[in-house]
């Protein structure tokens, strides 16, 4: 995605990014209630910025895990009776640690083992905060769909590149990750996972 935003490159990822956020409404208000459809279109959208920062500059950016999270525990609110949303909240809290942790373990290991860095703090924060959003049982799913995208576009770019990856590639997980996580909690709510 880099150049001058006026190059036509530029302009087919935001009519593709346009096109994506379309579909996403559509969906979302297709087959969810009213609320839930608001909240699922705004972590599209969000998906979808975070997916074009970080292909195109390889970072996410602290924002839109700010945004993610807000809204997250926003939908907690909406959809929480007052009895219960202390308990709700610090389910959600225990996924975001117990998910970002996660993938701070696994970035530490592959540190060490590998002797660089494999994974960014912003893949981890992503995951800590799109963990609010999700189930423990939708959480595997989001991460199992970004590693296998992210496998699938490495591979068949290897294939029409006649190039595979070597050790220096970086790969903007985040770009995965994020509309992963998005499609994780939409088909939990429309009770696909």
């Amino acid at each position: 995605m880099t150049g001058d935003s006026g190059s036509p490159g530029s302009r087919k990822v935001y009519w593709q990014s346009f096109a994506a956020a379309l579909i996403a409404t559509i969906f979302s208000f297709g087959a969810l209630t009213t609320i839930p459809a608001i909240f699922s279109t705004l972590l599209a959208g969000l998906a979808i910025w975070i997916a074009m920062v970080d292909l195109d500059q390889l970072i996410i950016p602290d924002l839109a895990n700010i945004a993610i999270a807000v809204l997250g525990l926003a939908l907690l609110g909406f959809e929480t009776p007052a009895s219960a949303l202390l308990e709700e909240t610090s389910h959600a809290l225990l996924r975001a640690v117990v998910a970002g942790g996660l993938l701070l373990l696994i970035r530490f290991s592959f540190e060490h083992f590998a002797g660089k860095e494999g994974l960014g703090l912003g893949d981890v924060k992503l995951m800590a905060v799109g963990a609010l959003w999700l189930s423990w049982i939708s959480l595997p799913y989001a991460l199992v769909m970004a590693a296998f995208a992210a496998i699938m576009v490495i591979v068949l770019r290897g294939i029409r590149q006649r190039a595979w990856l070597d050790r220096t590639t970086e790969i903007p997980f985040g770009a995965f990750l994020a509309p992963a996580i998005w499609a994780a909690f939409f088909l939990e709510r429309t009770d696909l996972l």
